[in-house]
């Protein structure tokens, strides 16, 4: 198709072709413009090959307000269901130029990610009959305020709306206060809320549009134990599959308070990197009998120690687990072996245990684990106390995959040239 002249016949043919096939099988959001095909239709107008487009993404382009507005009034818009206009500080002004444009009337994805975005602008949206169809809002890091929410919960043409990141913008109290409303997008399935200081979430418990939530990320928001009553008493904590709490304070007591209730939950990925915990919380997560469904489990960067990762290992309502995240956790060779000796995760794939003091006794025994028939990766970096024995188990494991004994053979051969090893032993 490259090689026939545009404007012939057989050009035509190739995109009409084209564009039906497109149609019946390929996403829209695989079906992007390259930069310099956008660059030449605001210089040119039309392009032919505009005809197979549906997302465009000019994030980090330099575009400003001016921009935004002269982009408005681009025809071509009109085949985008796609739009990515992240990282260009085009303002409310641009915003709603955009917002109001006849041409953009088949959005389904719209990023408008720090773009210097406000209350006005997100008013304008939430306004805007041209989000009636956009089932993904992205309005992270802008200057979005209480109003702001207040309107997208209020907007009668985003009913459709499947997920919305809100994510550092200072909404506060008074910001989550604002999502607290009878009424919302009421398909919502994930809301990213990251970095937004609210310090509590009471007023997720006020909220019963979100209750088909099953995808909530709250990190960084500075939430003591106390203050994810909220979270408990919500009527989407029940529904929620993925749930991201890192760099919370929440302590052991914020953990018990999670977890500790009767009613089963249905969390399959549970994030909780750098959260306050200690083996007193992890023992409490271990006894817990409302985490059965669950297989991401990150508590890396926790003072989780050996006794944590033992508590861990008695565990007997983990079965499901597949991946375990314990980098920088405090954990030595005790606890390592705690983790060989148990039958607690049958399904566990990936283990990180970086950034630890685990050192050659934990590696010979996991050496020896059925553990490690399982797994497909495994992540010991930066244990400084591992030496040759350890490196020579795990490169004689009979259990370790083929793929990574052969890792830990290329370690074991550089034993071998520097001296500390002798080979004979590797081939054993």
């Amino acid at each position: 198709m490259g090689r026939m002249a545009e404007g012939s016949s057989g050009f035509e043919v190739a995109l009409d072709y084209a564009v039906e096939h497109l149609d019946a099988g390929w996403p829209d959001a695989v079906r992007e413009a390259q930069r310099g095909t956008w660059s030449q239709i605001m210089d040119e107008g039309h392009d032919p090959r505009w005809r197979l487009v549906r997302a465009l993404n000019l994030s980090r382009a330099g575009l400003r307000t001016q921009d935004a507005i002269r982009m408005a009034r681009c025809e071509a818009l009109a085949s985008i269901t796609h739009l990515d206009l992240s990282h260009n500080p085009i303002g409310d002004a641009g915003a709603s130029a955009l917002l109001a444009s006849p041409h953009l009337r088949n959005l389904r994805s719209l990023n408008l990610s720090q773009c210097r975005v406000g209350n006005a602008g997100v008013a304008e949206l939430a306004a805007s009959p041209n989000v009636a169809g956009i089932t993904r809002l992205r309005l992270a890091g802008n200057v979005i305020r209480a109003a702001g929410v207040s309107a997208l919960v209020s907007s009668p043409h985003l009913s459709g709306l499947l997920e919305l990141d809100l994510s550092n913008n200072a909404l506060g109290l008074e910001g989550g206060r604002a999502l607290a409303s009878d009424s919302g997008p009421g398909q919502l399935a994930t809301l990213q809320l990251n970095g937004c200081e609210f310090g509590s979430v009471d007023f997720l418990a006020g909220a019963p549009w979100l209750s088909e939530l099953t995808e909530l990320e709250l990190l960084n928001n500075n939430l003591y134990g106390p203050s994810l009553a909220g979270l408990v008493a919500s009527p989407c904590l029940a529904r929620l599959r993925r749930l991201e709490l890192s760099q919370n304070p929440m302590g052991d007591a914020g953990l018990l308070k999670l977890v500790g209730g009767g009613a089963p939950l249905a969390l399959e990925r549970l994030t909780l990197s750098d959260v306050h915990v200690t083996a007193a919380g992890v023992a409490a997560m271990a006894n817990a009998t409302t985490l059965g469904q669950l297989q991401w489990l990150d508590l890396s960067r926790n003072h989780v120690g050996d006794a944590g990762v033992a508590a861990l290992a008695r565990a007997r309502g983990l079965t499901r687990l597949e991946h375990l995240d314990l980098s920088a956790a405090s954990i030595g060779s005790v606890g390592v072996v705690a983790l060989a000796e148990s039958d607690a995760f049958p399904r566990l794939k990936a283990l990180n245990l970086a950034w630890n003091g685990v050192g050659d006794p934990g590696l010979e025994a996991l050496a020896q684990a059925p553990l490690l028939g399982g797994l497909t990766t495994l992540q010991l970096e930066y244990n400084t106390l591992i030496g040759d024995a350890g490196i020579l188990a795990m490169a004689t494991s009979p259990h370790l995959r083929a793929e990574l004994r052969e890792e830990w053979k290329r370690w074991a051969v550089g034993l071998v040239r520097m001296g500390h090893l002798r080979p004979e032993l590797l081939d054993a």
